[in-house]
C-alpha cells in the first residue's frame, strides 16, 4: 500500500524540525507500507527576489540594464502564471517531495497564503504520482489546515481516502482565522479518519468551529525510535540536573523557568539547568540569567541534533517544559522513554502525558509553583521508578504501541469507515 504523509511544514535536508512529527512517523510507517511525504517551503517573495536580480544585473558592464529588464520580467511572469518548483529529497531513507511556494508579496492574508500553497503541493504531487503513482492513502496533518485542503482536494479529484491529524496551536492562540471555519469543518467531514494529537487540541477545536463535530479520535505523536534505545544510567548528584529542550521564543517560556530557577535555588551550586534549542529570545534569556545572578548554573547548550538531545536528557536527572501553550509536548515523551521523571505546565497536552507516577504538573505562568516544583523534584527524584516512567511511556508511545494503533485506522480509512479506538 502506497502512503503519501503530506505535512502543513517544510520539510528539506536544511530544516527536519518543522516537520520532525511527520518525519518520525513516516519513518515507523515505512516498516509496513510504501511512504513518502510530500512538504512545502516557501521561496523569498518574488518582488524582493526579483529586485534583488535587477540590482544585480544592473551592476553589470554594458548592456546590463536590458538584460536585466528582459530577464526579471521573464522571472516575474513565469512565477505569477503558474512556475513552481519541486526538490526531491531522501532523508532519513524517506522520499521527500518539497513544493517551493512562490509569492508575490510577503503577506499572510489566509486565502492568498493557502492558495499559493496550494499550488505548489499540487506540483510536488505530480512529481511524486510520475514516480511512484498515485497514493492508497495520504495522512495528512494540519499545522494549520493547509495538508488536509490539500487531501480534501484529492479525494474530490481523484477519491483518495485521507486521514487528517490535527497539530496547530493555531487555536489555543487564538490565532485561526475566522473565515477558514467552513474549510476546516469541509476538511474534517471529508476525511475517513479525524484525530487530534491531545484532548485539550480537540476541544479547543471544537470551541472555534463553535459547532459539533464528529468526535475526534485521539492520536498521541510518537517518540522516535533514537530514544527507545536503552538509556545511560541515572547521574550521580550534585549537582542536580534539570533539561529544557526548546525553541527560545515567548510561548515556551524559558524566562518563567529561569525566574523559578533562581527563586528556588538562588546562586547555589547545588543545581544546574541546561537549555538546549534556538531562538530569537535567546540573547534576551541569557542576559536574564545574569541579571538573576544564575549564569554559572545555567547553561545555553543552542540548537543540537537528535542525538545529542538524547545524551544531554541522559545526562540530567529530570526534564522541565514551562510552556505556556503545547498541543502534545513531544519532549516530554522523549524525557520519560529514558527513564527521566518531567515538570510540565498545564498548557494543554501536558495534562494527558503527565501522572503522579511520571512527574508533576504546574498552572501556566506561576513562577512561585514551578519554583516549588523544582524543589520538590531535587527531593523525590530518587524516588520515581524509573524503569517503570520508561516502560509505561514506551506502551504509550514507543514505535510498537504507534504501528499497532495506526493499522487498524488505515484498514479502515481505505474502506471507508471510521474506527473507534479503545481508551
Amino acid at each position: 500500500m502506497r502512503v503519501l504523509v503530506v505535512s502543513s511544514e517544510p520539510l528539506n535536508p536544511d530544516d527536519t524540525l518543522g516537520s520532525t512529527f511527520e518525519l518520525s512517523q513516516a519513518k515507523l510507517l515505512s516498516k509496513l507500507y510504501d511512504v513518502a511525504i510530500l512538504s512545502v517551503s516557501e521561496a523569498v517573495p518574488i518582488k524582493q527576489r526579483l529586485g534583488a536580480a535587477l540590482k544585480r544585473r544592473l551592476a553589470e558592464p554594458s548592456g546590463g540594464y536590458l538584460k536585466g529588464l528582459f530577464q526579471t520580467g521573464a522571472d516575474f511572469f513565469k512565477h505569477v502564471f503558474g512556475y513552481r518548483e519541486v526538490r526531491i529529497h531522501v532523508i532519513e531513507g524517506i522520499a521527500v517531495y518539497e513544493g517551493i511556494s512562490s509569492r508575490l508579496t510577503s503577506e499572510t492574508e489566509f486565502s492568498a497564503e493557502l492558495k499559493n500553497w496550494l499550488a505548489a503541493a499540487r506540483a510536488a504531487f505530480l512529481k511524486y504520482r510520475e514516480a511512484r503513482g498515485s497514493p492508497d492513502l495520504v495522512h495528512a496533518h494540519g499545522r494549520f489546515l493547509k495538508a488536509g485542503v490539500f487531501a480534501l482536494e484529492n479525494r474530490k479529484a481523484a477519491r483518495i481516502p485521507y486521514i487528517y491529524t490535527e497539530h496547530s496551536s493555531f487555536f489555543q492562540r487564538g490565532w485561526a482565522p475566522k473565515i477558514a471555519q467552513q474549510t476546516l469543518l469541509d476538511v474534517i467531514r471529508g476525511a475517513a479518519v479525524y484525530s487530534a494529537v491531545s484532548r485539550s487540541l480537540a476541544k479547543s477545536v471544537e470551541a472555534f468551529l463553535g459547532t459539533a463535530v464528529r468526535k475526534p479520535e485521539i492520536l498521541p505523536n510518537v517518540v522516535d525510535p533514537a530514544f527507545e534505545r536503552n538509556p545511560a544510567d541515572f547521574p550521580s548528584a550534585p549537582p542536580f540536573v534539570f533539561i529544557q529542550v526548546a525553541s527560545l521564543d515567548v510561548n515556551k517560556g524559558v524566562d518563567l523557568l529561569l525566574r523559578a530557577f533562581a527563586k528556588a535555588f538562588g546562586t547555589g551550586p547545588a543545581c544546574t539547568l541546561t537549555i538546549c534549542g534556538d531562538g530569537p529570545m535567546r540573547s534576551e534569556l541569557q542576559a536574564l540569567a545574569e541579571s538573576l545572578g544564575i549564569s554559572s548554573a545555567v547553561r545555553f547548550a543552542g540548537k543540537l541534533t537528535k542525538d545529542d538531545v538524547r545524551r544531554q536528557i541522559d545526562n540530567a536527572h529530570a526534564l522541565v517544559l514551562s510552556s505556556r501553550i503545547e498541543t502534545f509536548g513531544v519532549v516530554l515523551i522523549e524525557a520519560l522513554a529514558r527513564g527521566r521523571p518531567v515538570i510540565a505546565t498545564r498548557c494543554g497536552g501536558p495534562e494527558d502525558i503527565v501522572e503522579a507516577h511520571n512527574g508533576i504538573l504546574v498552572d501556566c505562568d506561576n513562577v512561585p509553583q514551578l519554583a516549588d516544583a523544582l524543589q520538590r523534584m531535587t527531593r523525590d527524584a530518587a524516588t520515581y521508578d524509573r524503569d517503570g516512567i520508561r516502560q509505561v511511556a514506551l506502551r504509550r508511545y514507543g514505535a510498537a504501541a504507534f504501528l499497532e494503533r495506526m493499522q487498524p485506522i488505515y484498514q479502515h480509512a481505505l474502506a471507508g469507515g471510521v474506527v473507534t479506538l479503545s481508551a
